[in-house]
């Protein structure tokens, strides 16, 4: 179930990301639950939509095109093709755009409680593209950010999604962080 993470910044201060429990996507680990997958939607429809696909550091992403679903993305909780287009165009673009391991895996993987962001393949250690896709939402200074308005108080998206905003009410804390 969708729900909020914390951690303890550098300066000590609270980091509130929101998280899923289990994979959204089409990959061998993806659960697709309702209130992940409308998590997730939210936020890549903020993203692209409402913050125009801007990234920390200047970047720009473009939303899939119409024929793929572009504009068309609904919070219903319902994983299909329209849904997997957001995700791979993030993803996709998480990859050209960033310094960071990001593997496109066609699915977004939870932030563990254990280590706030990071997952092991093998060798390899990746970010978690789910944290990059919340500090885009967060870290934007126009009006409407998460930073300045919290989803759980979004109720353009609340009032239809009852369920979404009671998983919202649950706070998980990175172990170890320090976190209120």
């Amino acid at each position: 179930m969708a729900h909020i993470l914390e951690s303890a910044g550098n300066n000590g201060q609270t980091i509130r990301r929101y998280n899923i429990d289990a994979t959204v996507g089409r990959n061998s680990r993806a659960q697709n639950r309702t209130t992940d997958v409308k998590l997730v939607q939210a936020l890549l429809s903020i993203f692209f939509y409402e913050h125009g696909g801007e990234v920390w550091g200047g970047g720009r992403y473009a939303p899939p095109d119409a024929g793929q679903g572009g504009g068309n993305l609904r919070i219903d909780g319902k994983f299909g093709p329209i849904t997997l287009s957001h995700i791979n165009a993030f993803l996709d673009q998480s990859i050209r755009h960033g310094d960071e391991q990001i593997n496109n895996d066609h699915g977004f993987d939870p932030m563990s409680t254990a280590s706030g962001g990071l997952v092991v393949h093998g060798r390899r250690v990746y970010n978690v593209a789910l944290v990059n896709l919340n500090n885009s939402c967060f870290d934007n200074d126009r009006p409407g950010s998460l930073r300045s308005v919290p989803l759980e108080q979004r109720s353009d998206i609340m009032q239809d999604h009852p369920d979404l905003a009671s998983a919202l009410k649950t706070v998980k804390r990175v172990r170890g962080s320090g976190g209120r």
